[in-house]
């Protein structure tokens, strides 16, 4: 085309050349009023984030993925009780996954697992099967005879997140009204191996650390709220 004696030329676009997606194209509304129709049909909220409407009424969130070179679907929940923004905010950190590496529909059967059964005496089941291989027969029978003898009782079917402080220190005061100090010693020091081991990647209390440096102002406080080593949370 020639405009004024100059030749303009204009390109089309081409597949391969990056395209700006749009996010946040769904209002509140316009998720409250989907319809049914004969057929499942999707509304796009942009960047992979979409609506399934089912022909029964029944409206799902999905989020459209890729990881590996594969298309996949991550299952985010169900609408009116997952709202618009608790969609998005699941499905940002889904993306926040994705991008190193790890599957989100994976990861979440893998927290669901994690979670099912929290109780300190699985975490030290779990701790010790891992721990006593480098010990003689003799150490680990001892090390769980004084785990369930001295611990179980007191704290094995508290969640682990839900131990406190103050929980801890009846049992070892316990153990030591019976005069029996040397073994409050290692039952302490066991039971802070068991809290650090929730700690690591994958288990119940990683992200956090489980005590406190002293007890003051301690009484009834979760164990993942506090700041500072467990292992020091009996210092005197």
């Amino acid at each position: 085309m020639s405009v004024g004696g100059i030749t303009v030329r204009y390109e089309k676009s081409t597949p391969n050349m990056p395209r700006q997606s749009t996010v946040g194209k769904l209002s509140a509304a316009a998720v409250k009023q989907a319809k049914p129709k004969g057929k499942p049909f999707k509304l796009s909220d942009g960047g992979g984030l979409f609506l399934l409407v089912n022909p029964n009424g029944r409206r799902y969130w999905r989020l459209k993925y890729r990881l590996h070179g594969k298309e996949k679907t991550f299952a985010i929940g169900v609408f009116p009780t997952t709202t618009l923004a608790d969609a998005r905010k699941d499905a940002l950190e889904a993306k926040r996954l994705v991008s190193k590496g790890i599957d989100p529909t994976i990861y979440r059967k893998q927290e669901r697992a994690r979670k099912k059964d929290n109780r300190f005496r699985v975490i030290a089941r779990e701790w010790f099967k891992k721990a006593s291989g480098r010990w003689s027969p003799e150490h680990a029978a001892n090390v769980w005879r004084t785990l369930k003898d001295d611990a179980f009782s007191e704290i094995g079917d508290i969640p682990i997140d839900q131990i406190t402080a103050q929980d801890c220190l009846a049992v070892i005061r316990k153990i030591e009204e019976r005069g029996a100090l040397d073994v409050a010693g290692r039952v302490k020091q066991r039971m802070s191996a068991v809290f650090q081991y929730a700690t690591l990647p994958g288990r119940s209390l990683h992200g956090h650390t489980p005590a406190p440096t002293t007890l003051a102002g301690a009484d009834a406080t979760p164990v993942t709220t506090l700041r500072h080593g467990f292992q020091n949370v009996f210092t005197r």
